[in-house]
């Protein structure tokens, strides 16, 4: 909404004008087929279209499974310029579809099991203490003389 002033008496009153709508990439894409970048996993076909918008999340709907998924607007990054092949939707990170929801991607690491004659390693795993300093890496410096010598000669 945007004000609108109208003098009334030596005062300015305002009233309320309904500001022009102005859509979103998404919204402009209308009927359009695009991708998601990454692709949503646990669905086979990554082709969408836009349904709806709310300002929070906006609904698309798949168009070979017709599934409508609702995303969160904090993973969308942005709308690709280029049309050739299909218009290119990014996410900002990798989604899952999981109990009819979509929520986000979380890679987990599983430990390896120690080798039959291996020893535990309790230092490897061990956090560093604060205030404790970190090893020293002995680092070798050029003499400045040789690396002149060296230049002479490769320079023509």
């Amino acid at each position: 909404m945007t004000a609108c002033a109208t003098p009334v008496q030596n005062r300015v009153k305002y009233k309320e004008v309904p500001a022009p709508h102005i859509p979103t990439p998404l919204e402009q894409l209308g009927n359009r087929p695009f991708s998601f970048y990454p692709a949503v996993r646990n669905i086979q076909h990554n082709e969408w279209q836009f349904r709806r918008a709310h300002p929070d999340e906006i609904q698309v709907m798949n168009t070979k499974s017709l599934q409508e998924l609702w995303i969160p607007r904090g993973f969308l990054s942005g709308v690709s310029s280029i049309e050739e092949p299909v218009v290119i939707v990014g996410l900002l990170k990798e989604l899952e579809y999981r109990e009819g929801i979509v929520v986000p991607h979380v890679r987990r690491v599983i430990q390896m099991p120690l080798a039959v004659n291996d020893i535990p390693r309790p230092w490897l795993n061990a956090p560093a203490e604060p205030g404790q300093l970190a090893p020293v890496v002995g680092i070798r410096v050029e003499d400045t003389a040789d690396r002149k010598k060296a230049a002479r000669y490769l320079v023509p």
